[in-house]
């Protein structure tokens, strides 16, 4: 009788140590996946052992850490194609603008031209400089985006209010 109460005392020792090992290493993974939420990190998923479907688990997890580090490196790749595009765009827009406005600049300065070709030469040289901005501020938001330029930020002192 004795020996049956001692095995079956053995057996619920086993399963609580195998349990408690359980417990252990599911809050362990939990812990390195709010980790992983929290930081940007190369890490995958580790385990002690592979019973009870951990190991399944973990692979499984590690398989989706590594779908999405795929995924952030194409979106990367697509956001650096876009950036150069556009750098590219507006140094291509940019040129002929420049030569559009070169030759308005020339052509205003003309002393035998009408007032209303005058007028016209200042539309043309107004909307020019104003389109060239706009292609100006694009050329340097995709520099920026691109990591190419930075942004430094500097504190800005704001006087106080002060009420009576």
């Amino acid at each position: 009788m004795y020996i049956v109460i001692g095995i079956l005392i053995g057996i619920i020792v086993i399963q609580w140590i195998v349990l408690w090992k359980y417990q252990r290493q599911v809050k362990d993974i939990c812990r390195q996946l709010t980790f992983l939420m929290k930081h940007d990190s190369n890490m995958l998923i580790n385990r002690e052992f592979d019973m009870g479907g951990i190991g399944i688990l973990s692979d499984r997890l590690n398989e989706l850490l590594e779908l999405r580090r795929k995924e952030k490196r194409h979106y990367q790749e697509k956001e650096a194609l876009i950036a150069d595009t556009y750098t590219n765009l507006s140094h291509d827009i940019r040129t002929p603008m420049n030569a559009v406005i070169g030759f308005a600049t020339l052509a205003a300065a003309n002393v035998d031209n009408t007032e209303k070709v005058k007028d016209y030469l200042a539309k043309i040289l107004s909307s020019s400089n104003h389109l060239l901005s706009l292609i100006n501020d694009v050329l340097d938001m995709s520099r920026i985006e691109s990591g190419k330029v930075k942004i430094e930020e500097k504190p800005v002192n704001l006087p106080e209010l002060i009420h009576d």
